[in-house]
């Protein structure tokens, strides 16, 4: 893991002397939720490793995010789960449009393209795997027979923050993988802390001259240029990262349900003054998930997992109440 610098001086320096900055906030239209969780367990024989809490990472957080969509006033709220959790792969498994390869998710993707505004909110969570280092998501199987094409699987960032940025509105990514920080790129404002993290550099882009930049996307992942984790709690497994942003939406598993749990507090936790904001998140995820953040001499660990988000002066407000 990269090393972290903190900068106390200066965070005391901008705590007086600035406020928070958001986007400015649209009137409410719609949410679209695109929910991506992949088991690998059609791979046959298993060429990649399988991953339990995925599904369930996928199934939870779609429940979680439309609830507080439709509770905060959007005028409609638009789900499409898309999971992989059997050992199917059959041509009429692939083919179905809630199977989560490439090719369903971009027709996804540009289905929503086409019917968004600029007043709509579209929320992409993805449970999966991450390739090591280069940190291309690997999607589902489409391969229904002989040896797998691994190629066929990946997607690359910059792929898919094409479609993404395509969708008019307000966009967040959730990306629950390893080396899912590799999706972080340097703005007008900020620079990845990924690749760049001398505190010269830091501190020239901060203070540079140049106007900040809205973001077309908003980018929160599990974890900076290291591997994430999952958990078994109470013979329930998650992924580290999307069992504490459901933590942080109010939400309480519950196997009995269909939904896998519900939403049992009036105002999220993670909100900060009742708006729950890409930065309130992130803030939430780091101080409560289970694995450090970094590794301490006096707490030391072989697990760490430190979430990454887009950077800049910018916040995005995803529900207020």
């Amino acid at each position: 893991m990269k090393r972290l610098i903190f900068l106390v001086p200066i965070l005391i320096i901008l705590t007086f002397t600035s406020c928070e900055l958001f986007y400015e906030e649209p009137a409410k239209g719609n949410v679209y939720i695109v929910s991506i969780g992949i088991s690998y367990t059609n791979d046959s024989p298993d060429v990649i490793e399988n991953l339990s809490g995925t599904v369930a990472d996928a199934t939870e957080l779609s429940n979680a995010l439309q609830f507080w969509a439709e509770d905060s006033g959007y005028q409609t709220v638009t789900t499409y789960l898309m999971v992989q959790d059997t050992t199917a792969h059959d041509t009429t498994t692939i083919n179905d449009s809630a199977y989560p390869s490439k090719e369903n998710l971009y027709s996804r993707l540009d289905t929503i393209a086409a019917s968004a505004t600029e007043n709509d909110l579209t929320i992409l969570s993805y449970s999966g795997h991450g390739v090591e280092l280069t940190g291309e998501l690997v999607l589902a199987l489409t391969d229904t027979s002989g040896a797998i094409d691994l190629n066929t699987m990946l997607l690359e960032q910059n792929d898919l923050l094409t479609r993404v940025a395509a969708i008019p509105g307000r966009k967040l990514l959730l990306i629950d993988s390893c080396y899912s920080g590799t999706f972080i790129s340097d703005s007008a404002s900020s620079l990845s802390l990924v690749y760049d993290n001398g505190i010269d550099d830091w501190y020239d882009q901060y203070y540079s001259s140049d106007s900040y930049e809205v973001p077309k996307i908003m980018i929160l992942t599990a974890s900076a240029h290291t591997d994430s984790y999952e958990q078994t709690i109470d013979g329930r497994t998650h992924g580290v990262f999307s069992n504490t942003l459901l933590a942080g939406l109010g939400w309480e598993h519950d196997d009995t349900l269909s939904t896998g749990g519900t939403v049992v507090t009036t105002i999220p936790p993670a909100s900060n003054h009742k708006v729950l904001s890409v930065d309130s998140l992130y803030e939430y995820v780091k101080e409560n998930q289970t694995l450090p953040v970094r590794w301490s001499i006096f707490d030391p660990s072989l697990y760490l997992q430190h979430p990454m988000v887009t950077g800049g002066a910018l916040d995005m407000t995803l529900f207020t109440f």
